[in-house]
């Protein structure tokens, strides 16, 4: 089995590589940092000295680069049987200012790259007659929230995306997995203080595989996170409005006590 993973020298993505390469997979590991991944792949020779394991400096915001990069590497491994576009970036945008060159990359990454990741990988498996689909969304996805709009919205179009991909390949040999994470111990979030069910990057690495392994449509996790993000749908706009304030007034609060302290 050859596993390809987009944004793999960090956080999740690096967890999966490790998890998949200890289940015995082969991988494809994408990233923009070639050091960071040449390094991932000396450590995981080391431990899993049987796995085969490709990797290729690749930009997803490069959209056409990158998906020739997927069918280079698809060719040189000989297939790919798991696809898990899991790039990301996050910026913290206030819509009071002016943030649209932040948004613009964030859209770029999250949105636009993943989709270029999972539509090269998808005509490589409908060609060779099967494979699995993963998206790495978020609970951010559920709704917009306060100073991450443009994250958000890139982790809702995700989604959105994923499902009706799903519906389109209802007849074809190709699954598709959304997962939607909690917050999770990587790079990204080390900036974001106090998070309430923190979960480890190994442990949801190893949730991921096995949901992906099942066949599953969806994952949220952790299983806090699903009950809220049940309620935060159902919720009417003015409480929502009113809870959303709250919570972002405690964290500007807990900055402001982080940078004086």
């Amino acid at each position: 089995m050859n596993t390809l993973i987009t944004g793999a020298s960090s956080g999740i993505g690096m967890a999966l590589a490790f998890e998949y390469a200890k289940q015995g997979s082969n991988l494809i590991l994408m990233a923009r940092r070639g050091q960071l991944l040449e390094d991932l792949k000396t450590t995981i020779s080391n431990l899993c000295p049987n796995v085969k394991i490709i990797t290729k400096i690749s930009d997803v915001s490069n959209y056409e680069e990158h998906m020739k990069d997927v069918r280079i590497c698809a060719e040189e491994a000989g297939s790919i049987d798991v696809a898990i576009a899991n790039a990301g970036i996050g910026f913290k945008t206030n819509g009071v200012q002016n943030s649209f060159n932040e948004a613009r990359e964030t859209y770029e990454v999250n949105l636009i790259g993943a989709v270029a990741t999972l539509e090269a990988a998808k005509d490589v498996m409908i060609k060779q007659g099967s494979g699995k689909l993963v998206g790495i969304s978020s609970v951010a996805a559920t709704r917009g929230l306060p100073n991450s709009n443009s994250y958000c919205a890139s982790k809702a179009g995700l989604t959105t995306h994923l499902e009706g991909l799903a519906v389109d390949l209802k007849n074809q040999p190709v699954s598709v997995t959304i997962v939607h994470p909690g917050f999770v111990t990587t790079p990204m979030t080390e900036k974001n203080g106090k998070m309430p069910w923190l979960m480890d990057a190994d442990k949801a690495a190893q949730l991921i595989y096995h949901a992906v392994k099942k066949g599953k449509r969806r994952l949220f996790f952790p299983w806090q996170m699903k009950i809220l993000c049940w309620v935060m749908r159902i919720m009417p706009n003015c409480i929502f409005d009113f809870l959303a304030g709250i919570g972002l007034k405690r964290a500007e609060e807990f900055h402001k006590e982080r940078i004086n302290n």
